[in-house]
């Protein structure tokens, strides 16, 4: 009997759920019956959202087995055999990821998505590790060619350079990763390049380069204004935490620090708490400004506790119900 895709991804995020909460291991069961579903039905999209999700989930080889299906109906489809080639050898299946990149590299560029860019060069980093000589030399040739015909093939898109930054920091060369950042955002080579501003800030941020942090973040804000992101808190963000470090760094030796410059540096950390961030980055803004405040000895303004007219109105109407 055949079944829809569709109904395993629902049973599977039903019972993923449940696993999380009860801590049983339902999920984990199902997805192993996987390979007894022979026949799978569904659009290539369906199979290709599956099979991310479960391996977002750590399910690498129940992954493999829905895209083994998937590349079956959709025989060259570029995304599922990108799928394919990563999560076949995040699991062990090294035969199958080299031979199912033979079968994608035979496949027109014209053809490539992303997705068949990324993950082909991904797989080959993963290559990388513990080769030697001329084999080591090989890899980097063929990953060297593909970023080329990424930027080539998707002129637009802003992760052949991140590709490239991933590769160069893999074999060591952080700096020229770094220029490869920087040179995409101040050249304009992609217009909206959010992702490779962002990973340039958080380069930047761990080298201490504070000032950098600030400038670049105000050009990923500008540029999410033209496209809306969902990188926008976090140049905020960025942006109040680079400042928070220059005002420590200028003040923790004086007697009267900056109450001026303290409180621009709050007013940043609020600006991205309104943006509702992530619970990491809102906790790091509420205990960043408590410290500033604390050192630079401006008090919190006390809450408002006068209900407004709308509030005055339900009192009333819950009074006389």
């Amino acid at each position: 009997m055949k079944t829809v895709i569709t109904d395993c991804r629902r049973n599977f995020a039903r019972l993923y759920a449940d696993q999380q909460v009860n801590g049983n291991l339902s999920a984990f069961e199902y997805v192993k019956t996987l390979e007894q579903e022979e026949g799978l039905t569904g659009g290539k999209n369906d199979f290709h959202n599956f099979a991310t999700e479960l391996a977002r989930a750590d399910y690498y080889e129940a992954a493999c087995e829905v895209l083994r299906q998937g590349v079956a109906v959709y025989q060259n489809d570029t995304d599922l055999l990108a799928d394919y080639i990563l999560y076949a050898y995040k699991c062990g299946k090294l035969d199958i990821a080299k031979e199912k990149f033979v079968h994608l590299k035979e496949i027109d560029r014209v053809d490539w998505t992303w997705r068949s860019f990324v993950f082909s060069i991904d797989y080959y980093i993963e290559l990388l590790q513990g080769q030697k000589g001329d084999e080591r030399k090989t890899t980097q040739s063929t990953i060297e060619e593909l970023i080329e015909e990424f930027k080539k093939y998707l002129k637009d898109d802003e992760k052949a350079y991140l590709a490239e930054s991933d590769y160069l920091e893999a074999i060591g060369k952080y700096d020229d990763a770094l220029a490869v950042l920087k040179k995409v955002v101040d050249d304009g080579i992609v217009k909206v390049c959010t992702q490779c501003c962002l990973r340039y800030i958080d380069r930047s941020l761990s080298k201490g380069n504070y000032n950098a942090v600030s400038v670049y973040a105000k050009k990923g804000i500008a540029m999410a204004e033209e496209q809306e992101s969902v990188e926008t808190t976090a140049f905020w963000y960025f942006w109040a935490l680079a400042e928070d470090h220059k005002w420590f760094n200028e003040n923790l030796s004086v007697d009267d620090p900056d109450k001026a410059s303290a409180r621009r540096v709050i007013k940043l950390y609020d600006t991205a708490l309104r943006l509702e961030p992530n619970a990491g980055y809102a906790a790091n803004c509420k205990k960043r400004k408590k410290m500033i405040m604390s050192f630079a000895g401006i008090e919190s303004p006390k809450e408002d506790t006068t209900p407004d007219m709308s509030q005055l109105l339900d009192i009333i109407k819950q009074a006389n119900s």
